[in-house]
């Protein structure tokens, strides 16, 4: 489903960036010398065509069936057209400092002829598929005073798992050297922000009961080598460089540095790994001292039961009244929400439409808290999203970045390009936007600061969530 949100978002940005890349007199001095002029207008002229109807294209892609074939043959041309463009950009910027070129080598009036007439031909099909111009998407817009606060500070109704956990960690309840401790649970159901929670209790233990600790998002590849390697920069070097490059020199390093200490370590969002793989994790660790404790947590039953050497934590759905804790707290920063009668007749109903699910319900409060205006409210309450959505989709995700502002969607979209539970620092992260010109200026303001803005706009929406479980604080991590 983030797949999904990213991807729309996407061909946004891409449509947006190459207006901007057009409006450059560098850029126009340059196509006019090397007679690309009229293409690049065609091509324009298409594009400006194409966005008449994208945001409804963006909204009905969900329920029909032929507006998202319309859309993904739509976003093919986009990114090849992106592409030349951009080529022709590079080259602008190269001739002004060089004074020489070779377009001509590398990108052709005919190719980007090819791709404006399969453009129009797509465009041809908008009424055939039932899309009308000038629709409108409301961005909600967030105030300057963004709220940064954690979504640690919101989580509710997880006290006796929580507990559970810890106390799992605390003694030594069962014989095994080495702990294995699974939570399962499905997407958005809070695996990993109760898995944070349990992991600064233990770090601000007054008893230290580990020696060390280290956190590391797995994902889809379980590669033993780069995740004890990731376990090593962590808990000995206490940095983002590793050099080494075999596994028996790592092993040797991790002897000689971790021997006899005991330790946590917690293996977020594991897949798929065999039982070999397994046992080479806990291979690599034989050395250290009884007690210490790996916590998985994984989407899939099979993959914990495989693991644990404890009975598996097992995270349900919030109730109603949790879920309506969870929202009210946010949303009215704990004001009473009885101040707000008609938002909070709204706010219970859509809570309910979250269906237990606290990523859903923090996603929405971000959404909402600085929007409190009734309109606004029954528009993501009445939304059709919910209806067009699936059982094992996240409607919420959809409807919290449709209602982003372009700009904050182009900057998500970037992301993109960083693997699933990427740690990047805010500074690198806003230097990066600043090169792809998807920040824009504002008077007064340098595009750090506009940046940082928007950084921290994507964070309050949880579109980003702040890494607590190391000591490099400005790390982010990627939340989708």
């Amino acid at each position: 489903m983030a797949d999904k949100v990213v991807g729309e978002s996407v061909l946004s940005a891409s449509l947006q960036v190459s207006f901007r890349r057009n409006a450059s007199q560098e850029f126009v001095d340059f196509v006019r010398r090397n007679k690309f002029d009229e293409v690049l207008d065609d091509l324009k002229k298409v594009l400006v065509s194409v966005s008449k109807v994208l945001n409804d294209a963006e909204i009905k892609r969900f329920s029909n069936v032929d507006v998202r074939v319309w859309f993904d043959f739509l976003e093919n041309y986009i990114y090849e057209a992106e592409d030349l463009v951009y080529r022709i950009y590079t080259e602008a910027e190269e001739e002004s400092a060089s004074s020489s070129s070779s377009i001509s080598k590398q990108v052709s009036n005919f190719q980007l002829h090819k791709i404006i007439e399969s453009i129009k031909f797509i465009v041809e099909k908008v009424s055939k598929v039932g899309l009308i111009e000038g629709v409108e998407i409301d961005s909600f817009q967030r105030s300057s005073s963004s709220s940064e606060t954690s979504n640690l500070a919101y989580i509710c109704g997880r006290d006796a798992e929580r507990k559970a956990i810890i106390d799992l960690l605390l003694p030594d309840k069962d014989w095994h050297k080495i702990s294995v401790i699974p939570i399962v649970g499905e997407v958005g159901i809070g695996k990993a922000t109760l898995t944070q929670l349990v992991y600064m209790d233990i770090h601000n233990n007054s008893n230290k009961p580990f020696d060390v600790k280290a956190w590391i998002t797995v994902g889809d590849k379980f590669d033993v080598f780069t995740i004890v390697k990731g376990i090593y920069r962590q808990a000995v070097t206490d940095s983002p460089n590793c050099h080494i490059g075999n596994p028996y020199e790592l092993q040797l390093e991790l002897n000689k540095s971790l021997e006899g200490k005991g330790f946590l370590f917690v293996l977020d969002d594991v897949r798929t790994p065999n039982f070999g793989e397994w046992c080479a994790i806990k291979r690599m660790f034989s050395f250290a001292s009884h007690g210490s404790k790996i916590l998985v947590t994984t989407r899939f039953i099979a993959v914990g039961s495989g693991r644990a050497t404890v009975p598996i934590c097992k995270l349900g759905l919030l109730s109603h009244k949790d879920c309506w804790q969870l929202f009210s707290k946010r949303v009215f920063n704990n004001v009473d929400p009885r101040a707000y009668r008609d938002l909070e007749e709204i706010g219970r109903q859509i809570v309910k439409k979250c269906r237990g699910a606290p990523l859903a319900v923090i996603l929405l409060a971000g959404l909402l808290c600085t929007n409190l205006n009734t309109v606004k409210w029954k528009n993501v309450l009445n939304n059709e999203i919910w209806r067009s959505h699936g059982p094992t989709d996240f409607p919420a995700l959809s409807l919290s970045h449709r209602h982003l502002p372009n700009h904050l969607k182009q900057c998500f979209a970037y992301c993109s390009i960083f693997p699933r539970g990427y740690g990047f620092q805010k500074e690198k992260l806003i230097l990066l936007w600043m090169a792809q010109d998807l920040l824009l200026p504002q008077n007064n303001k340098m595009l750090e600061e506009v940046g940082e803005e928007y950084f921290n706009d994507l964070e309050s929406r949880s579109f980003f969530q702040k890494s607590v479980f190391c000591d490099f604080t400005r790390i982010k991590k990627f939340l989708f």
